[in-house]
């Protein structure tokens, strides 16, 4: 029979790990992961959102990985234009010119196959530059 200290401790660790969400964060990249389809969530720049010209402009997005689908990575569009891929939040999407803009993120595989879950923000440049 088990001493009672580990008999207990059996018994609250796998309710422990599930309650700290140990089992199901990737500690190697703070990427979450999930048993069904890949999620990607916009952070910023907040839809309608107004960022001041002549800046670099910072995307953070927080991917959910899913087991499902195999969703690793994500293509970056701005505008309809392709600008790469990236794995880490956040990331720069560059100095762009004023007006209003889209950003669609794609999540894909190892492959670079789409596996159809995306986010789309619209947000504006303002045509005035901070000083």
């Amino acid at each position: 029979m088990l001493n009672p200290f580990f008999r207990s401790l059996f018994l609250f660790l796998p309710f422990y790990l599930l309650i700290s969400g140990l089992s199901a964060v990737s500690k190697a990249e703070d990427t979450k992961t999930t048993s069904g389809p890949s999620q990607i969530i916009i952070l910023s720049p907040k839809p309608g959102e107004v960022l001041p010209a002549g800046e670099e402009i910072m995307m953070s997005y927080q991917l959910i990985r899913g087991l499902r689908d195999n969703g690793d990575h994500i293509h970056v569009y701005i505008d309809g234009e392709n600008d790469g891929t990236s794995k880490r939040s956040p990331r720069s999407l560059g100095k762009l010119r004023p007006g209003k803009h889209t950003v669609v993120l794609k999540v894909a595989n190892q492959n670079h196959d789409s596996v159809k879950v995306e986010a789309t923000v619209q947000f504006e440049i303002s045509s005035q530059i901070n000083h």
